[in-house]
């Protein structure tokens, strides 16, 4: 058989073959829906309809039990209890009710108080001066005064399987004095026999179960009378009926046979009549119709296939024609032309897409050639060489300023890649060999470097390379390469010089280092002199001259630490040290301003607050406390009621820490009043205004990057708020001052 018919790797066969999995699992999945529902629906139909039997059975054979029952009581209330001594008398009594023994089909036994037969019905040889109070339901209905109906066993008199049916014989004040029961053998026709001779379908059956006592009292299986019920956990549904689940439902019996089974309540004796029918004759109407549907699945499912192959090949028709003229235009090196429409649907929409792809290619091609001469004409202009390299033939192509690098004329470079490498620096060639190998092998898309090539008189100058693959394999690989060469001899040069202009820098900034050190020390001796002839004054000194001792004390601290601001913003600006940023919360920061600067505020009774943000900033954290330490320092040292206040705000989409205070205010004739707005101070600004200690703050604050501005009311207070470098996490700054 010809399989060519299919094309496994053709459109039409994959849709058909695909159209055709729907089409199937839909009818199939359609039928398996149907047949699992109509069985369920058979079932629960067959179900109600086997209770309704078993309901029907279970009340009649129910009713005549205890019909048995009360006319055994009956006739046990008839007896005169000077009957029991006087046997032939009660012989009499029961002789003379045929139709009452005729319910027992092995008689009926009246009993003395200590269980010995005195009289019975018929006259069974043997069983007269039988003892039967070792019969539980005997002894019950002596003992306790009680109808009882007994449990099935194998008679001793009568050796075959029966029960009996026992009614107390009271005297006239009721006291038990004796006892009569009646007899069903099994083994004879009885009132059970209408479930024991009868078949419930064709091959199902009923039985009869003494819950209380755990045995079979009939069915229609003869060889289960008597039997014992099944141990607990061997059957789930015998345990679940065990329980007192009555109803319908499909489980396995003990033969292993699945069964549709209902179950109902002889309550008089506490007895379960079951009917049981096998699944494979209840349900076998509907395995005949799976059947028929399974037959009808099979050949609507071929139809499908078949018409929907057909179907597809007509519409598909035009799509392979073109496929067929494409195919025949590859083999030659005419352009593509375009592709007749044969049809105005779905496929010549295609076609007529397609045909517009092959005109725009056309378009976009010419125009890449077009702008391939432009680029190589502008990187001509540009000053860089250009090179262009087959890595299959290993055949390249130098452009005319590539070779004027080289100290070549135009077509005297023309070498291929290997004779290229040659003229690398032998200090370059193992760094730039292992780049090259790196991006042929698909590590990188791109590569740059710096390396030095030797010219045509024998020197070496430093270029800048790069390269990009054009074209690229099925594996990845590059095919056609094409890059640029830039001379950067001067820029490196260049950036020598630099480095000996920079070494030259750090040395003078050592000698800078040195000098301040040498300053700071000249300058601290006095400081430290001073101090000490302060230290003296204080002893010596009147009581009258105790508030001038502290005025000078206080100039000289003040002096000290002015002395070691300039000193650390010396070496900042020289480079001696660098600042360190680092991400910090800005609460820390102000609460050990505050914790600091507190006792000298409460000194002059002032007020020192500052308001939480929760902002986080990046900058040199012991800077910025050096900034603002001056700065509440300040407020402080010119502020003689109210208070100082530190805030942190938002404007602008910048974060200022402010300082408030309500003290002299800087004068008009020392910077310009400015009342609505922020405004940068300038340096002449600050070093004419503010005095040395502003200089520093300002100063260092500027190396750090920051910005400082100031608003001023004379005899009102001043604001001085410093901006602030955002950090890594984000914070809530607080309402502004007021």
């Amino acid at each position: 058989m010809r399989w060519n018919f299919f094309q496994w790797g053709s459109l039409q066969t994959r849709v058909t073959l695909f159209t055709l999995i729907i089409f199937v699992t839909s009818i199939w999945s359609l039928a398996f829906y149907a047949s699992r529902i109509l069985r369920e629906d058979m079932e629960h139909l067959l179900a109600d309809q086997q209770y309704s039997t078993v309901s029907y059975v279970a009340d009649e054979l129910n009713h005549a039990l205890e019909e048995r029952v009360h006319a055994l009581g009956k006739v046990a209330d008839s007896i005169d209890p000077s009957m029991l001594d006087h046997p032939a008398a009660l012989q009499k009594l029961l002789e003379d009710r045929p139709i009452f023994y005729g319910m027992f089909n092995s008689g009926v036994v009246a009993v003395s108080l200590d269980g010995t037969a005195v009289a019975d019905v018929p006259v069974v040889a043997g069983r007269r001066g039988t003892n039967y109070d070792s019969n539980a339901a005997t002894h019950s209905a002596l003992t306790e005064g009680r109808s009882v109906i007994g449990r099935p066993v194998l008679g001793r008199v009568l050796r075959q399987p029966l029960f009996n049916i026992n009614a107390p014989i009271r005297d006239s004040r009721g006291k038990v004095i004796g006892a009569l029961f009646g007899v069903i053998n099994l083994a004879k026709p009885n009132f059970l026999d209408r479930v024991g001779e009868h078949h419930y379908g064709k091959s199902g059956g009923y039985l009869v179960m003494d819950l209380p006592h755990k045995l079979i009292v009939t069915a229609t299986d003869k060889t289960r009378v008597m039997q014992p019920l099944l141990d607990p956990g061997v059957n789930g549904m015998h345990d679940r009926r065990m329980q007192g689940f009555v109803g319908s439902a499909v489980a396995v019996n003990s033969q292993g046979v699945e069964v549709l089974s209902s179950a109902s309540t002889m309550p008089v004796a506490n007895w379960l009549v079951v009917a049981t029918l096998p699944t494979e004759e209840a349900l076998a109407p509907i395995r005949t119709m799976q059947r028929h549907i399974l037959m009808v699945t099979i050949f609507l499912t071929l139809v499908a296939g078949l018409l929907t192959w057909w179907m597809l090949r007509r519409q598909l028709s035009p799509m392979l024609a073109a496929a067929r003229t494409l195919t025949a235009l590859s083999d030659t090196n005419q352009p593509p032309q375009p592709l007749p429409v044969v049809r105005q649907d779905e496929i010549g929409q295609l076609i007529r897409g397609f045909n517009r792809l092959l005109e725009t290619l056309a378009q976009r091609e010419a125009a890449l050639k077009e702008s391939e001469y432009r680029w190589k004409f502008a990187l001509e202009g540009s000053g860089d060489g250009v090179w262009d390299l087959n890595v299959v033939t290993q055949e390249a192509h130098h452009s005319r300023r590539y070779q004027e690098i080289l100290g070549y004329a135009e077509g005297e470079f023309q070498v291929n890649s290997g004779e290229w490498l040659a003229h690398l620096h032998p200090e370059d060639k193992p760094r730039l060999t292992e780049l090259l190998q790196g991006y042929f092998d698909g590590k990188a898309n791109f590569y740059a470097a710096e390396f030095r090539m030797r010219c045509k008189d024998g020197r070496y100058i430093w270029v800048h390379g790069r390269g990009m693959a054009a074209t690229r394999g099925e594996d990845g690989k590059p095919l056609r390469m094409i890059g640029t060469l830039t001379d950067i001899t001067e820029r490196r040069q260049a950036e020598v010089e630099l480095v000996v202009a920079k070494q030259a820098a750090d040395k003078a900034n050592r000698a800078k280092s040195r000098f301040l050190a040498a300053a700071s020390h000249d300058l601290r001796q006095p400081l430290l002199a001073l101090s000490l002839f302060v230290g003296i004054l204080k002893n010596k000194a009147s009581p009258d001259g105790g508030k001038l001792v502290s005025n000078i004390q206080s100039c000289v601290d003040s002096l000290s630490e002015l002395l070691t601001d300039l000193l650390d913003v010396s070496k900042l600006e020289a480079g001696v040290i660098a600042p360190n940023p680092s991400d910090f919360v800005l609460d820390d920061l102000l609460d050990t301003l505050v914790s600091v600067h507190s006792a000298e505020a409460e000194l002059k009774g002032l007020q020192l607050r500052w308001r939480r943000s929760e902002a986080v900033v990046r900058t040199d954290q012991h800077l910025l406390h050096r900034i603002l330490g001056n700065l509440v320092a300040n407020a402080i040292r010119y502020t003689s009621k109210g208070g100082v206040l530190i805030a942190c705000r938002r404007r602008n989409g910048k974060r200022w820490v402010e300082v408030w205070d309500t003290g002299i205010g800087i004068p008009a004739d020392k910077t310009e009043i400015i009342f609505d707005e922020f405004r940068q101070l300038g340096d002449d600004e600050r070093n004419r205004g503010s005095g040395l200690g502003l200089a520093i703050v300002t100063k260092a604050a500027a190396l750090l990057g920051l910005e400082i501005r100031l608003r001023s009311r004379p005899g009102r207070g001043s604001m001085f708020a410093v901006e602030l470098p955002p950090g890594d996490a984000g914070g809530s700054d607080g309402p502004p001052a007021t």
